[in-house]
């Protein structure tokens, strides 16, 4: 361990399994009996920034000297020079041996006792992801450690969420949308934004959550969940010198998966604009769900949108469309622009609804519609929250 120098584990032929710098200690406390995940030993509690770890001991002595060992360290090391906290990002990260190309990001602390009722537990599952994904809003990469560490312990607590299986369609929704926000604004609270497509694939297919002891990814909530029933994405032709390669298909859960009693049966246009992820090309605001305000939450989504990003020149008889319109077009009816722009219709401004309905009204005079161009590597500065319309 980080208190013991390399020369006394070499003397006596100890194999380092792991190290702790004692910079990184932030606190040393013995584990009461009640929070052990088992009796007849004794366990250490060894917390640093971005995991916590766990010392099982034979006997109450073992258990004092470590922590008289760890403390006289620490005094020592603290007489001697200013503690400089290392910042190693890859540490947030927990691999599960199941799935070994993940990353769980809600692991900070070992969940030894998951069937004990807890917050998350005792409310219904999409008012605890709320309450999360609220908190996350408030925070930044420059807030105090202690409120990062408390909101990373929070999340753990999704280990302990039960998804019913009579879940309504709004129910199921509005908890993995906000599921989806959640684990997108954790992991650039961590990492940032992307900065290259190698780190938005981690982003969206590694990085993921444990909820209830199942393994989801950005990517199989957005298109094994909630977009389970609509159009993939319009596959795009890359051309090498020796082939045509196509890009790589899009997640979706198998029969014998536990997770595909989640994916919702009922496509649902209105949640391409309501997943926000992050790109410059989409919204920067961010809905919170709730199952019973969901249809309107889902119209206000597709209007902030269009308010936002849509362009329309009556000179010119020309309406320009968000990415995500010409990424899902099929899930517009047949797929073509006018029938994108026919379905829009209702979510534009009143003024602008009444130019567009003049350019579709005249089938003799053709409308001009264009989407603007999808980038993987342009991303919103800041996320905000979307305000309910009446406030």
């Amino acid at each position: 361990w980080g208190f013991r120098s390399k020369t006394r584990l070499k003397k006596r032929r100890l194999h380092v399994s792991c190290r702790i710098a004692l910079d990184d200690i932030v606190a040393a406390t013995a584990m009461a009996p009640d929070e052990q995940p088992f009796g007849g030993f004794f366990f250490v509690r060894l917390e640093t920034a971005p995991v916590v770890f766990y010392l099982c001991l034979r006997s109450a002595e073992q258990q004092s000297k470590v922590l008289k060992a760890v403390t006289r360290a620490r005094e020592k090391l603290l007489a001697q020079r200013p503690v400089i906290i290392s910042d190693p990002r890859d540490a947030y990260l927990q691999r599960v041996p199941r799935w070994p190309d993940r990353f769980v990001l809600n692991g900070r602390r070992l969940m030894f006792r998951i069937n004990l009722q807890s917050v998350a537990a005792t409310v219904p599952p999409w008012v605890a992801v709320a309450k999360l994904l609220a908190e996350v809003m408030t925070l930044s990469p420059s807030s105090p450690q202690d409120e990062l560490n408390a909101f990373f312990d929070s999340t753990v607590e999704l280990k302990r969420v039960y998804l019913p299986l009579t879940m309504t369609a709004a129910e199921t929704t509005a908890f993995f949308l906000n599921l989806y926000h959640l684990l997108m604004l954790h992991a650039r609270l961590l990492f940032g934004p992307p900065a290259s497509k190698r780190s938005l694939r981690a982003l969206t297919r590694k990085y993921s959550y444990n909820v209830g002891d199942m393994i989801f990814s950005l990517e199989e909530i957005e298109h094994a969940v909630l977009r389970n029933a609509m159009s993939k994405p319009k596959v795009r032709l890359q051309k090498t010198r020796a082939r045509i390669k196509l890009h790589r298909e899009v997640p979706r859960f198998k029969s014998k998966d536990p997770r595909r009693r989640f994916a919702l049966a009922l496509p649902d246009y209105r949640l391409n604009f309501a997943i926000v992820s992050g790109l410059a090309t989409h919204s920067s605001a961010i809905q919170i769900y709730e199952p019973e305000k969901l249809d309107a939450q889902l119209d206000r989504a597709v209007s902030h949108l269009l308010a936002t990003v849509a362009e329309v020149s009556e000179k010119k008889r020309s309406v320009t469309l968000p990415a995500v319109c010409a990424r899902f077009a099929h899930d517009f009816g047949s797929g073509t622009k006018r029938d994108v722009l026919g379905t829009l219709l209702p979510y534009f401004e009143p003024n602008t609804r009444r130019v567009v309905h003049r350019f579709l009204e005249r089938d003799g005079d053709s409308v001009h519609v264009f989407f603007h161009t999808h980038s993987s590597t342009k991303w919103q500065p800041r996320l905000s929250v979307l305000q309910p319309a009446n406030q």
